[in-house]
């Protein structure tokens, strides 16, 4: 009977050790994410550096780091998103969202194009009646509007809404294999993306956070468990 208690407790003490482990594990996770709610409401702080001579202009603001798994819970992101990706380990997700927008005023008009001057000619009126004019489109994805003013001189006005989500992460290119790739999403049909440069820089782990040392020691503490009881 003594044996059988002393067994039991070896198992009891075990699970305890494994618990205990996995919390501390998780505690630099638990403490991050108690730490967003603050991060979640710091205001945005903008400053300007010199950066190679140039004045550069940089909006700062604390990151809210959440685990994938808590990140799918809080509907952040979407495991179909993350399916369709192909993405098996996400490590970076980011939005952006602007306009872009360009105004030209007092274009060149080629020589070739006439302008198209309508006179009043009733009682010896000759003054023009109307010479500008102007052609709007305007979509979803994108607004234009051209045409020229009373002065002959032409103009336009071409504003681009963008957005979409850079999401870069890891995905599984053979067994036990996995290769580093950069995605980038939008629903607008008129924004390309003619060359994309993904670098993940990777923090070197502690000794202690090694892989290989944990193997170690979990076989090391199944083999102390299993003499023990033997």
């Amino acid at each position: 009977m003594i044996k059988y208690v002393y067994i039991a407790l070896a198992v009891t003490g075990v699970f305890t050790a494994a618990f205990i482990a996995g919390r501390n594990s998780t505690r630099k996770e638990r403490s991050e994410q108690q730490a967003n709610l603050i991060a979640a409401r710091d205001s945005i702080e903008t400053y300007s550096v010199k950066i190679a001579g140039l004045r550069t202009y940089v909006s700062e603001k604390d990151a809210i780091i959440l685990t994938q798994k808590d990140a799918i819970a809080a509907g952040i992101i979407e495991r179909e998103r993350l399916r369709k990706l192909h993405f098996a380990e996400l490590v970076a997700n980011a939005e952006l969202a602007g306009t872009i927008d360009i105004l030209r005023d007092s274009l060149k008009i080629p020589p070739e194009i006439q302008i198209v001057t309508v006179k009043d000619t009733i009682e010896g009126n000759y003054q023009a009646l109307r010479i500008p004019w102007e052609w709007p489109y305007e979509s979803e994805y994108v607004k234009l509007a051209f045409g020229i003013h009373a002065n002959k001189k032409g103009y336009f006005n071409l504003s681009v809404p963008f957005s979409g989500t850079i999401s870069i992460g890891y995905v599984k290119s053979g067994f036990f294999k996995t290769t580093p790739k950069g995605v980038f999403t939008t629903n607008n049909p008129y924004l390309k993306v003619k060359q994309m440069d993904i670098l993940i820089v990777e923090d070197r782990k502690k000794w202690y956070e090694k892989w290989w040392l944990h193997v170690l020691v979990g076989a090391a503490t199944a083999e102390a468990v299993h003499q023990y009881l033997k």
